[in-house]
């Protein structure tokens, strides 16, 4: 069985020398292990082009980053595109790992915190926009109705009653106000 040390090295294009049956059987066995299927397509390509196009298919579902994936794979970027964009102990999306690697706790909070500051502030920001929008809408209306155009302020106001639900009962009041006056005129 192979050791971690020897992915390790080979993650890092420090070693080469793992044979592609023991990783086959290494991606057989373990088939969520993505950096074993990585450094297996990738000798795979090496060696027979035809069958690393029918794995790599096949493996496509497997891999969390594409991108990384592709640029692993095709050896493009060098060190960077193995060793730099990942640590080696993140890869593996196992809990202990991720324990003893780099990335401390502290970090990881102020990222969610972050993140969470950021939806709040889009989910703000949306409202204020809807809210200013139907305020609009209903001055809007108010000049409608004063100039007698009732089949246009009804128009908009059953559109703002559909998207504000805040203000359900007051625009449904208004919408039969304004279908009164209408049957009434006819």
């Amino acid at each position: 069985m192979i050791r971690v040390s020897e992915l390790r090295d080979i993650l890092l294009n420090k070693s080469d020398n793992i044979d592609l049956f023991t990783l086959e059987q290494i991606v057989d066995q373990y088939p969520y292990f993505e950096m074993a299927r990585l450094i297996y397509l990738k000798r795979l390509k090496q060696v027979d082009n035809e069958i690393f196009i029918n794995k790599l298919r096949a493996s496509a579902a497997y891999f969390s980053n594409r991108k990384f994936a592709y640029f692993f794979v095709n050896g493009i970027g060098g060190k960077s595109a193995s060793a730099e964009i990942y640590d080696t102990a993140v890869i593996s999306t196992d809990y202990f790992a991720l324990k003893n690697s780099n990335v401390s706790s502290d970090s990881l909070r102020e990222l969610a915190r972050r993140l969470k500051k950021s939806r709040i502030e889009r989910l703000r920001q949306q409202s204020e926009e809807a809210i200013t929008e139907a305020d609009d809408d209903e001055i809007r209306v108010k000049k409608l109705i004063l100039d007698k155009r009732y089949v246009e302020a009804l128009r908009i106001l059953k559109k703002i009653n559909l998207n504000n639900s805040i203000k359900n009962t007051y625009f449904a009041l208004q919408i039969k106000y304004l279908e009164t006056i209408l049957d009434s005129t006819k």
